[in-house]
């Protein structure tokens, strides 16, 4: 049976010993672990365009923004996805056309661990992060094992 003892600065689990110095916050939030977005495309720009931007950038998401608003959100896989149909052409397909809406958005200050039970419920590959009606960034499956790296304790033996 595992038990949990709390102390003035350090949590005890079944013998395990996990630090929390007074300035950590004990709910980590998702806009700690987000990418910040760089690159978005407009609604009315062509499929090829953005096919180019994610190449150009290494980039597996791209938001799609109406008037500075988050309208869509295109992936590598949805473009991987067109470029099968042998009748169509991506310079003839436009980002409004296509990206998956609505995308998943929440506001940085959500706690991590909302954003990734939603994510794993859902069977989202990813949410992006909106702030004031702004893009400030997206999280990502591979940001949510990034932040497991960083949150899960490194020092703990195991059986």
């Amino acid at each position: 049976m595992r038990t949990m003892e709390t102390t003035a600065n350090a949590i005890h689990v079944s013998g395990f010993k996990a630090s929390m110095e007074p300035h950590q916050n004990p709910r980590p939030t998702v806009g700690k672990f987000m990418t910040r977005v760089a690159h978005t495309i407009g609604y009315d720009q062509t499929l090829q365009t953005a096919e180019g931007i994610m190449r150009k950038y290494q980039i597996r998401h791209l938001p799609v923004l109406k008037a500075g608003r988050l309208i869509g959100l295109l992936s590598e896989r949805d473009l991987k996805i067109y470029r099968g149909f042998e009748e169509l052409e991506l310079d003839e397909l436009f980002a409004s056309d296509t990206a998956n809406e609505p995308a998943y958005q929440v506001p940085p200050c959500t706690p991590l661990i909302e954003v990734v039970r939603e994510m794993a419920n859902s069977k989202f590959g990813s949410a992006v992060i909106v702030e004031n009606g702004i893009v400030q960034g997206i999280f990502t499956a591979i940001d949510a094992m990034g932040a497991l790296i960083k949150i899960l304790p490194t020092d703990v033996e195991h059986p």
